[in-house]
């Protein structure tokens, strides 16, 4: 049987080799940019970034030449008349078959076309 001097020295020197080793494992993680984990592994240490603000690149536009128009020095053209109808020719408009609108030119055409929407 052990006696308890003996004991506590055992210990003593257990205790002393872990701090060792935990010592040189602290010194390792840093030296290479670890983090040491409680279990003893080590896992890579997140990278802190600065905030850069994203800024977009310009937009291309090709160079395109200049080509004035000519200049004759003639005005403006002018706005051409709107067309009207101002004679006789036409009576009315009928409808044939539902939206279907045909020009009425005489009494008898629009009697025929009378008939025709009936029949």
């Amino acid at each position: 049987m052990m006696s308890k001097k003996r004991i506590r020295t055992l210990r003593h020197e257990r205790r002393m080799e872990e701090a060792r080793i935990l010592k040189e494992r602290k010194q390792f993680a840093q030296q290479y940019g670890l983090t040491l984990n409680s279990n003893g592994t080590y896992t890579p240490t997140k990278f802190k970034r600065e905030f850069v603000p994203y800024k977009p690149e310009p937009v291309y536009r090709r160079e395109t030449p200049n080509y004035p128009s000519l200049n004759s020095d003639k005005g403006v053209a002018t706005k051409k008349d709107s067309v009207k109808y101002t004679g006789t020719l036409i009576k009315g408009i009928a409808t044939m078959h539902k939206s279907n609108a045909v020009p009425v030119f005489d009494d008898q055409h629009a009697k025929e076309l009378a008939r025709m929407r009936r029949g």
